[in-house]
């Protein structure tokens, strides 16, 4: 039998449905037992867990008056293979009202408990009151941070950084194979224990425990816990966008201040040009003109003198 406290953390929770769910694949008969019903969908085998610790007999109730009853008998029908219950009234009275029957489950057996954080055996309520005469006589084991008041084999889980830890060494010294689900139910429970490994009380053999269980299929499942981690998560996140959108933000407005300076330095070191008008062919004076009339009026060469034509 697995048996979690009143108020059980998300991290016991996630211990105790792998540990019953690894006992009920490695063909032992297992219960999942709690003091209160609990309801997590992100938890793998958790919907097995009972409120009720009576499970092994099928007891019977009628209505019973000594002096209408004669005797009670009961034979098997070998061809049908049912078990039939027979209550003879006396004579001259009226037979057993049926629908005073009431059938229901009691008694349990159990060879070894296992207790996630359960200190004292009375907080278990119903899960304990009537019940004491199984717990002396069963090996019990509990997983806790304190010692426990009463008698049992006490594993210390502050050596670990998580009751999902510790169920894993549990797990591995039994030799015990990891489903995918058990693997992620652990590495979940690790995962939020440690703040996202960030904790600590992470060391080298949580990391070894974490490779392990990603080896036999672990699914990480970051922002899937729920409560105060998702709104955590989700406000991380949007801090983040915030502070990425105020980056962006401010080199945009670096960008601008540059192009601002850099015009103001392109208007100061750079002076208008002045463009020249164009002169037209009318404007321009006709230079081959001016070279004939500066050869024209040029002295003809003279001639040697006292030679004649």
């Amino acid at each position: 039998m697995i048996i979690l406290p009143d108020q059980p953390t998300f991290d016991q929770q996630l211990a105790a449905a792998s540990l019953n769910l690894s006992l009920l694949d490695g063909g032992k008969k297992s219960q999942l037992l709690g003091v209160k019903k609990l309801v997590n969908p992100t938890i793998a085998g958790l919907d097995y867990l009972k409120t009720e610790i009576g499970a092994n007999n099928l007891v019977i109730g009628f209505d019973y008056n000594e002096q209408a009853v004669d005797n009670v008998s009961y034979h098997l029908d070998e061809e049908t293979n049912k078990f039939y219950l027979t209550i003879k009234p006396k004579r001259g009275q009226n037979p057993l009202n049926k629908d005073s029957l009431q059938v229901d489950y009691a008694g349990a057996d159990a060879d070894l408990i296992v207790l996630f954080g359960v200190t004292n055996l009375d907080e278990l309520d119903q899960l304990y009151l009537g019940y004491e005469e199984l717990y002396q006589g069963a090996n019990t084991i509990s997983l806790n941070e304190t010692h426990p008041t009463f008698q049992s084999s006490h594993l210390d889980v502050l050596g670990f950084s998580s009751y999902c830890e510790t169920t894993f060494k549990l797990l591995e010294q039994a030799k015990l194979t990891l489903s995918s689900e058990v693997a992620t139910n652990l590495l979940a429970g690790i995962q939020y224990q440690t703040n996202n490994f960030v904790d600590l009380k992470a060391d080298a053999n949580t990391f070894e425990a974490v490779a392990s269980l990603l080896r036999s299929g672990a699914r990480r499942k970051a922002g899937a816990f729920g409560g105060s981690l998702s709104q955590s998560a989700s406000s991380g996140k949007s801090s983040q966008v915030e502070r990425a959108r105020e980056l962006g933000q401010a080199q945009q407005n670096e960008k601008s201040d540059d192009s601002i300076q850099t015009s103001k330095s392109t208007a100061i070191f750079s002076q208008p040009s002045v463009t020249k008008p164009k002169e037209t062919k009318s404007d321009q004076p006709d230079r081959s003109k001016q070279k004939r009339e500066k050869t024209d009026h040029s002295p003809s060469p003279m001639r040697p003198s006292g030679l004649k034509k």
